[in-house]
């Protein structure tokens, strides 16, 4: 059984799990993963965004080893001021990069958008070594309880189709699927792709 903290004492294992769950996103945006990680380490000290503090949990293994990641559920309210706080820190290091500030706009249009009763799931990673072993499940059921807790009435998420793993276990937990939004940059052929779920609670 694994142990979720918002103790976060390796950051770097922390952020590792975030850019996994991140790729989708930060593939198309970004110039290159060095620019990515520059952006997703600037947030995360900024406590900007909806992977830092206070939303930010790591699944401990019995041996205290970070093998996971997830955000607390996000309300509306709450997923509106970390983006804010997000955007005002991410401007100045992309106010250069005029691709990644297109692409940004048109992955905007891909993200699902919370109602006033439902519970986002932002990020959720597993890292290689303990897939296979439930972790994923026992981390989405974590936050389906945290949820509930809260009062939501409906657990909501977006997911990349590419992650075949991923929907097949957000289906055999019962979410379904609401829409799929997809971008194209025209001027660099990348594309974005996220399917929303949702979960009656």
């Amino acid at each position: 059984m694994l142990a979720i903290s918002d103790r976060i004492d390796d950051a770097d294992a922390y952020l590792a799990l975030e850019a996994m769950a991140s790729k989708p996103y930060m593939d198309f945006v970004y110039e290159d993963e060095a620019q990515a990680e520059r952006v997703a380490r600037a947030l995360y000290a900024a406590g900007a965004g909806e992977y830092a503090a206070p939303h930010a949990r790591v699944a401990l293994a019995p041996d205290a080893h970070v093998c996971g990641m997830i955000t607390a559920p996000l309300t509306h309210k709450e997923l509106g001021q970390a983006r804010f706080r997000a955007a005002r820190v991410l401007k100045p290091l992309v106010e250069d990069a005029e691709g990644a500030l297109r692409r940004s706009a048109l992955a905007r249009q891909t993200l699902l958008a919370p109602g006033a009763d439902d519970a986002y799931l932002s990020r959720i990673a597993v890292a290689p070594e303990a897939r296979g072993h439930g972790a994923g499940a026992e981390l989405v059921t974590w936050f389906l309880e945290r949820a509930r807790e809260r009062g939501a009435r409906r657990a909501v998420l977006e997911v990349s189709p590419v992650s075949e793993a991923a929907v097949r276990l957000y289906e055999r937990l019962g979410f379904a699927t609401l829409a799929e939004h997809r971008v194209v940059d025209e001027p660099t052929g990348r594309a974005l792709c996220y399917r929303h779920l949702a979960l009656e609670l």
